[in-house]
């Protein structure tokens, strides 16, 4: 047998030896410290308990404010401004830490100025902006309808302020948020400013929804609103007509 393979016989017999040892070392210790083992052991099995809780107690209140959301959400749809109102404040008062509490607040701002309570939506909508909103198509509408509520409570150049960051934000509220800045310019005389963004408004989107209102407000302040683009046909030109 040559002196290598004798070397390599004895490094590997001595490997197990090693991993006994060491074995029986902890085995040892542990058992010389086995109330500090249990004390581990029960603080392993207290946390993992707790985290379990935890996670249930975060599943529950997620759903129940998702449930209540959408109750007064039901309402919301129906037209039932008062009762909606209601059920978003409870919803955010009571789970204000889920997603849906923090969004019941800009809800409940919406339901009351539906249903005319201009002051109640501009606290509501003010507590939701309070808090940094991570979405921004969420915040534009938040400081849209804060706008429309400041400027019914007469707070024009407040309004103005919040409708024209509503304007600059990427969202689908631009165009409504653009007319309504219009209408802020002109209850506040600048008859000029009020042109300019209906015309805004209007190139925006020739077929928005207000087109009608746009145009007869620019045709009001002396303005001309921009030609109205004929409808367009698959394949272009005119419509063809079957002759029966």
């Amino acid at each position: 047998m040559s002196e290598a393979t004798k070397r390599l016989r004895r490094k590997d017999l001595r490997q197990p030896d090693e991993f006994v040892t060491l074995t029986g070392q902890v085995a040892e210790w542990a058992r010389e410290n086995s109330r500090a083992v249990a004390i581990a052991a029960s603080a392993v099995a207290v946390l993992l308990i707790a985290f379990g809780l935890w996670s249930w107690v975060a599943q529950s209140r997620a759903a129940r404010a998702a449930r209540d959301f959408y109750a007064a959400d039901e309402l919301f749809k129906r037209d039932q401004w008062d009762q909606a109102e209601k059920g978003f404040v409870e919803l955010a008062d009571a789970l204000p830490s889920t997603p849906y509490g923090r969004l019941a607040r800009l809800y409940a701002g919406r339901a009351a100025l539906r249903g005319g309570r201009s002051a109640e939506a501009v606290g509501h909508l003010q507590a939701f902006l309070a808090s940094p909103v991570s979405d921004p198509a969420i915040e534009q509408l938040a400081r849209m309808n804060l706008g429309v509520a400041l400027a019914a409570q007469g707070q024009l150049d407040t309004a103005r302020q919040e409708l024209s960051r509503a304007v600059e934000m990427d969202g689908p509220a631009r165009g409504e948020s653009i007319l309504e800045l219009a209408r802020v310019e002109e209850a506040a005389g600048q008859n000029d400013k009020a042109l300019e963004d209906y015309q805004r408004y209007l190139s925006d989107d020739p077929n928005a929804v207000a087109r009608d209102l746009a145009r007869t407000r620019i045709l009001a302040l002396g303005g001309t609103p921009p030609a109205v683009a004929p409808p367009s046909f698959p394949g272009g030109g005119a419509p063809q007509i079957a002759v029966q």
